[in-house]
């Protein structure tokens, strides 16, 4: 959903001039089941010389009959989530392993 009609350079602003991490491809949002808020650096007047950044924000009205996650999806989203988590956490295991038992056997020798 565009949020605003004009586009806007985000390396421009705090930090362009020393390769900082830009702020302009950031984007707060707060929203209700009504409404959405979100508020933008934006860099639209200004130039990689003036690095000049205003602050934007545009409201969104949002639909209060959303579709929601019923009781299981919910569930197995959370015990989904939860066991890639504990894959993730096994193949990392799986990988130290392997230099850890290596380091050993070098100081044994």
């Amino acid at each position: 959903m565009r949020l605003s009609e004009r586009s806007f350079d985000s390396d421009v602003g705090f930090g362009s001039e020393r390769g900082l991490p830009d702020l302009g491809s950031r984007l707060g949002l707060l929203s209700n089941d009504s409404r959405a808020l979100a508020v933008w650096t934006d860099t639209r007047v200004g130039t990689p010389a003036s690095g000049k950044q205003d602050i934007s924000s545009a409201v969104v009205a949002v639909d209060g009959n959303g579709t929601r996650l019923g009781s299981g999806l919910r569930a197995a989203l959370r015990f989904g989530g939860a066991a890639l988590g504990l894959i993730g956490l096994a193949l990392i295991v799986f990988a130290v392993m392997p230099r850890v038992l290596l380091a050993r056997s070098a100081r044994r020798r």
